[in-house]
């Protein structure tokens, strides 16, 4: 026992510790130290999971894990008018097991058919779609995301139903067949798009056969012909764990209130292990890839030299595209360094003396050019350079290489430089501090992801894109070292690369050291061509390179010489000042907010919404100049466009230092003339603006060099439309037919016309574009006084201004609807696309104009709402007519109508059109028989969609160009629209339902159909169930629209009313 008693210490006792303290205080100074050597190089890093918002977001996070292992986020918005959830669950196509390639994307489909909760097929979509929600999934690489959104009321049933995807999944066998047809159909609507084909021969080509990206992740019928239940279910029980998935959570509730419903919801998850697989065969241009990084100079299995290599692939589109890929291995810590980004930024540059600038202005090889990185998968990123050729570019594929290598040797031959990351780091403090939040569906989908991502820590899962927080110039040079030729991917597309050329074989197993010649990829059928670098090719880019970095980056002479890095951007913006007073509390969700009209005159109008509410130093400026000049016929029309577009040629590179501080600006020809618009920071966008306008000014310089490269542009642009699928066709030529104004819909009258068109066309064009007259139309919104927007709208009338327009000349000027005539017509035809698979066709059925009733609008959309799952449910879900089935309500110039439209693989265009007769006809009867609940479920939830806030100052614009755009001027319509909605009755929908799609004398249908080469071969599809209450058929009885008698059918249409609210407006704004 001590003498001194308790506690008491000998001198030898107390000497130890004051050294032991003494140890403790230097320790903790050392902690200290490097502590605050890591907030010096990293200011503002987060160390736990408290989520950094910005500070406009006034929003309540919360992160927790529940006893399973699940990590969940909630998110609390009391002023939310939308509610949201998203589970990510850490599987993805990329562990699909060789043998059934499709297997995690099906799994997918099949968590949507039942659980042991909700047993019933289609509860969860019901309950979704019932309160005016929507949801969906998608399967990635690694990752799968479910996710919905909902009025705020509706927000824990909703989340009860999906977590039960999660708890006790049925996965029916008796489900299987059907949803292998939806995940097959899903397949066939990809299998004509260029960048789902580009991706494909992309991943097969990356050298290493044992690379999971080989594998085929959509699936189709054949890959899951074996697929059972039993498989799903041991592929559910192996990868679907609590401590594989994050859930996010945004409601109005309080953070106890939804941490709680979650907890309790979800803690009936089994708490399980996952399986989760490596992926150690990274890709890379080299076979083997070593995980660890890339080795150049490797060989394959039989010892030959194998270095980068070109693929050469046939698009579907009338395309020229040349793309540069480098592999690089993972870099953890990346989102805080932005080491990539540094370097791609300077390879995308724009400006003068940039990489595209030597591309477009002088030699005329590309049309445009991007550079980006990214990290599609846990295991690799990549670099890539996207450059758009030229005809003559595509010409010089070897040459264009050469100078990008000479882009990269300038790069790397100039140590980094700390000021050109801050000014990186400027622009993104910038736009954080006024980031305005992101919509509750978005949201959730982006925390969800974050709550799995192992490279961004949580409480970055927002500020990570706009984290700078540490400048690593070794790494930077780093990355700048491993874009070599040795390393490289090369892809070259175009039509007709492979003309004459007949196929070598299936792309089965490739010899990357050799030239493969012309295969077939299996599945989308897509044909290309791999082959080794030759040894000129690579002689030539690594010189490129080299001489640059020999040079030090400067003066090398030869190819690249005239490449310069950007200078100091002179568009960042310094003054935020707000120049309009604060609106009153809770004007954001007023639904009632109208602009200012400030000028009204025969020349034109300026219209004012000086936003108080979102606190924002924002503006833009929208303008439409209609000229008889620009719109009297096709050939005026297009040649304003080739007129405009090369004015946006020239104005990229003055614009382009603009563009990445914030501001953008843009020129084009629009449905009623000239359109000229700029937004962004309020401070410079006066100067932006004023650069706009001088470019397309009557007297602005029409480039010589650089007409041809821009008319072959338009003219490629316009036949890449032509094969934009069945069913963007059909909706292209429905256009056609019902719009009074219809020459930019035309694309192959467009394209004889531009292909014609000569510099002297384009040049006295110039000259007369408004001299005959012109009226020109404003909307200037957000942080501007009036003056600002007086001196905004004189100078787009000093630049595009003419005198006022002949008397009753801007009526006929502007767009109108046509009216179907009461009856059935078709119009259809063949698709241009040889190797198109999908019909497709878009049913019209006009409902009448909304100049003669808000209230039938109203009731439209209580109508849809009505219809569209159930037909969704019927013809896709039951009768698996196709992958793309919908029906949605269509307002245009005052026109109203039901729009349904579907897309197949499987049935032809008159059995499609055939089985939504059916299934309207025996709907009718369906709602006939809708409960008062139902019905007064659906009308609040459309009440509420109505009732949305504008989020944001973007959106509120919108909103009210909107109404200028389609000259209704009804600023309050959503305000007006619920009220309708609120007294609708079940009489009121069936009297518009007869009215539009039953009743013979008052149906006014027209029927738009694009048939498949092959489609008159099909087998009728094999019908699960028939459409409820369905008792017969009513087909169409059409009245044939001939191809080449489009004119006469539109001369046979009246007109609906104009719209005449805006000129009411004006004349009670004048009056005051």
């Amino acid at each position: 026992m001590a003498v001194g008693g308790v506690g008491a210490r000998t001198r030898d006792d107390a000497s130890c510790a004051v050294m032991g303290v003494t140890a403790l205080l230097l320790a903790l100074a050392g902690f200290a130290s490097f502590v605050l050597q890591q907030l010096a190089d990293e200011p503002d890093a987060c160390f736990a999971d408290v989520v950094v918002t910005p500070p406009k977001d006034a929003r309540a996070y919360r992160v927790f894990e529940l006893d399973n292992g699940l990590r969940a986020l909630v998110v609390s918005d009391a002023q939310a008018d939308v509610a949201a959830a998203a589970m990510s669950v850490g599987v993805g196509s990329l562990f699909d097991p060789p043998e059934t390639a499709g297997l995690a994307h099906f799994l997918e489909h099949m968590l949507f058919t039942g659980n042991a909760r909700y047993p019933r097929e289609g509860e969860y979509f019901d309950f979704v779609n019932a309160h005016g929600g929507s949801t969906n999934a998608a399967t990635g690489l690694e990752r799968t995301h479910f996710h919905f959104s909902i009025p705020p009321a509706q927000l824990l049933p909703a989340l009860e139903r999906l977590l039960q995807f999660f708890i006790s999944p049925t996965l029916a066998p008796g489900m299987t067949e059907r949803e292998k047809h939806a995940v097959s159909a899903e397949h066939s609507k990809n299998v004509a798009q260029d960048e789902w084909r580009f991706q494909r021969i992309r991943f097969l080509t990356t050298g290493n056969p044992a690379c999971a990206l080989h594998k085929f992740g959509t699936g189709n019928l054949a890959t899951l012909a074996n697929a059972s239940s039993d498989q799903l279910r041991a592929f559910y029980d192996a990868h679907y764990a609590p401590r594989a998935m994050g859930l996010a959570v945004v409601g109005r509730e309080s953070l106890d209130r939804l941490e709680a419903a979650v907890r309790s919801l979800a803690s009936h998850m089994p708490k399980k292990a996952a399986v989760t697989p490596t992926f150690d065969d990274a890709p890379g241009p080299l076979p083997p890839y070593p995980a660890h990084g890339l080795v150049a100079g490797s060989a394959d299995a039989r010892g030959r030299a194998v270095g980068g290599r070109q693929v050469e692939f046939e698009p579907v589109a009338d395309a020229q595209a040349l793309r540069l890929v480098w592999y690089l291995p993972p870099m953890r810590g990346e989102y805080a360094r932005k080491s990539l980004a540094y370097v791609t930024e300077l390879l995308g540059d724009e400006g003068p003396g940039s990489l595209v600038s030597l591309l477009r202005a002088e030699r005329g090889w590309a049309d445009a050019l991007t550079a980006g990185a990214s990290h599609p998968a846990s295991f690799f990123s990549e670099v890539e350079v996207s450059i758009s050729l030229t005809s003559d570019g595509l010409e010089h594929v070897d040459d264009v290489v050469e100078l990008v290598f000479a882009a990269i040797g300038k790069i790397r031959a100039t140590p980094p430089e700390r000021w050109r990351w801050e000014e990186d780091r400027q622009l993104a403090e910038i736009e954080w501090r006024f980031l305005e939040p992101a919509q509750p569906a978005a949201l959730a989908q982006d925390l969800s992801a974050a709550l799995l991502d192992k490279d961004v820590p949580l409480c970055d899962a927002l500020r990570g894109p706009y984290a700078y927080r540490h400048f690593d110039s070794a790494q930077i040079s780093t990355v700048a070292a491993q874009l070599t030729a040795d390393t490289l991917l090369l892809y070259v597309g175009a039509k007709g690369l492979s003309r004459g050329v007949p196929d070598a074989g299936p792309a089965s197993a490739l010899d990357f050291g050799t030239d493969s010649g012309w295969v077939r990829e299996k599945y989308y059928g897509a044909r290309f061509r791999v082959r080794p670098f030759s040894p000129e090719q690579l002689r030539a880019w690594r010189g490129a390179d080299a001489a640059r970095v020999a040079a030090g980056g400067e003066g090398a002479g030869g190819v690249g010489a005239d490449l310069r890095l950007p200078p100091p951007n002179a568009f960042i913006p310094t003054d935020f000042s707000l120049v309009v007073p604060a609106a009153p509390a809770g004007s954001a969700a007023s639904l009632t907010v109208a602009p200012e009209l400030l000028d009204d005159s025969t020349t034109g109008r300026l219209w004012l919404y000086a936003d108080g509410t979102f606190a924002q130093p924002r503006a833009s400026v929208t303008c439409v100049v209609t000229a008889g000049a620009v719109l009297a016929d096709a050939r005026a029309l297009w040649t304003t466009q080739l007129l405009i577009s090369m004015a946006t040629d020239a104005l990229k590179e003055r614009a382009y230092p603009a563009a990445i501080a914030g501001l953008a600006a843009s020129v084009g020809v629009g449905i009623e003339g000239l359109e000229l618009s700029a937004s962004g920071f309020s401070h410079k966008l006066t100067r932006l603006l004023q650069m706009a306008a001088s470019t397309v000014a009557p007297g602005a310089t029409v480039r010589a060099s650089r007409f041809e490269a821009v008319r072959a542009a338009i003219v490629r642009d316009l036949r890449a439309e032509q094969f934009a699928g069945s069913l963007a066709n059909a909706l292209t030529q429905l256009k056609v037919l019902v719009r009074a104004r219809t020459a930019s819909y035309d694309r192959l009258a467009a394209v004889r016309i531009v292909a014609n068109l000569t510099i002297d066309d384009v040049r006295a064009h110039a000259t007369r574009l408004v001299s005959a007259g012109s009226y020109t139309e404003c909307l200037v919104a957000g942080n501007v006084r009036e003056q600002h927007a007086l001196g905004a709208f004189a100078t787009v009338r000093a630049a595009l201004g003419g005198p006022p327009l002949a008397s009753g000349a801007l009526a006929n000027l502007r767009q109108r609807v046509l009216s179907v005539p009461v009856g059935d017509h078709l119009w259809q035809a063949d698709a241009l696309d040889p190797d198109e698979i999908n019909s497709a066709v878009a049913l019209y059925y006009e409902v009448g104009s909304t100049a003669s009733s808000l209230r039938d609008e109203a009731c439209l959309e209580l109508l849809v709402m009505l219809v569209q799952q159930a037909a969704f449910d019927q013809l896709r879900t039951d009768e698996q007519l196709g992958y793309t089935i919908g029906a949605q309500a269509y307002r245009a110039w005052s026109a109203q109508a039901v729009l349904l439209y579907a897309r197949s693989d499987a049935a032809s265009t008159d059995y499609l059109d055939e089985r939504f007769e059916a299934f309207l006809t025996a709907h009718a009867a369906v709602l006939r028989g809708t409960s008062d609940a139902k019905l007064q479920t659906t009308r609040a939830a459309l009440v509420a969609n109505l009732g949305a806030r504008d989020r944001s100052l973007a959106d509120r614009t919108t909103r009210l160009w909107s109404e200028l755009e389609m000259h209704d001027c009804v600023f309050d319509r959503a305000a007006r629209l619920r009220e309708h909605a609120r007294n609708l009755t079940l009489v009121d929908v069936l009297e518009l339902y007869e009215r539009t799609f039953l009743d013979r004398r008052t149906r006014r249908k027209l029927a738009v159909r694009v048939r498949a080469p092959g489609e008159s071969s099909r087998p009728t599809p094999r019908r699960v169930a028939p459409a409820r209450g369905e008792s017969g058929q009513r087909a169409s009885q059409y009245r044939a629209i001939a191809s080449d008698g489009v004119e006469a059918w539109r001369a046979g249409c009246e007109l609906l009313p104009a719209p005449t609210t805006c000129d009411a407006f004006a004349q009670e704004a004048a009056a005051m």
